[in-house]
């Protein structure tokens, strides 16, 4: 963002790439008027790890935690008939891991209404030694837009699950269309399903996962997908189509697994379920 010539970059990348996602990643210790594109960028993220100064100063030294959230508050939504979406992502170190602040930025995130705030898990100093990928499942996540991530290097015993069948897919029943894009494991008892549904008429708010017959958990239809949108314009209802869930496993065993996918209205009902057999090829 020090480069004067930021706007005319996104400007031009967007008129030879209209298509094409841009993303900027920031400290966000600068006003975001600096940037002065006509164009949108699809994904503003702020890198700022923490919710109080005194946490986020520890490493982030020199910064300022109130101009990232004047940052955040100043991103225009829309710009050039184009959603500009903000992620506040949030390292988790041994000093800004309480779950008083982890609950505290949830609070800030939502009331900013930002699109996502992401717990990375790291391997760096200081790192979090109250909450690692192994027990991500207890951080206390309270809000919708909250997820948690980590760096590549907790995968390095990735497993995958293929599909027994690839036929039919997108899965339709009703209005709904639905697909799962991906099942894989991150080698240290985390599991992942991700995938997108869209409907022309029914309002979609939630996702329910069964694993085996079991419910594993919901989460909600929150993650934008400008290419589904795009692929299905009549099914113009669905704004925010994606989903994307993890969650805790102990023995994934090879073989055959069966994952369903229960899409659920505001009232907590079910519009709409989709099943899929996959087989595990890697891993435990």
């Amino acid at each position: 963002m020090a480069n004067p010539k930021l706007g005319q970059i996104v400007d031009s990348a967007r008129e030879i790439f209209p298509d094409t996602n841009q993303r900027l990643i920031t400290n966000g210790n600068i006003s975001y008027d600096r940037i002065k594109a006509e164009s949108a960028i699809d994904e503003i993220m702020l890198s700022c790890d923490g919710a109080r100064q005194q946490s986020y100063g520890q490493y982030r030294v020199g910064g300022s935690i109130k101009k990232i959230f004047d940052f955040m508050r100043a991103v225009p939504r829309m710009k050039g008939g184009r959603r500009q979406h903000v992620i506040w992502k949030y390292i988790l170190f041994e000093f800004n891991d309480s779950d008083q602040e982890i609950l505290e930025a949830q609070a800030i995130a939502e009331s900013l209404g930002i699109d996502s705030l992401v717990f990375v898990f790291t391997q760096t100093k200081y790192k979090s030694g109250r909450y690692t990928l192994r027990n991500s499942g207890s951080l206390p996540i309270v809000w919708g837009g909250a997820r948690v991530k980590a760096t590549p290097m907790h995968f390095q015993a990735a497993g995958h699950l293929i599909p027994v069948t690839s036929s039919g897919w997108p899965s339709q029943a009703r209005d709904v269309l639905c697909m799962i894009d991906g099942v894989g494991t991150n080698g240290i008892g985390r599991l992942r399903l991700h995938g997108w549904a869209i409907s022309n008429k029914s309002a979609l708010e939630r996702v329910r996962i069964i694993h085996n017959g079991a419910v594993v958990g919901t989460t909600l239809l929150a993650v934008d997908r400008p290419d589904v949108r795009k692929a299905h314009s009549a099914y113009a209802r669905s704004t925010n189509p994606g989903f994307d869930m993890e969650w805790n496993v102990e023995g994934l065993s090879r073989g055959t697994h069966e994952f369903c996918v229960e899409l659920l209205g505001a009232d907590g009902g079910t519009i709409a379920s989709f099943s899929r057999e996959y087989l595990m090829v890697l891993g435990a």
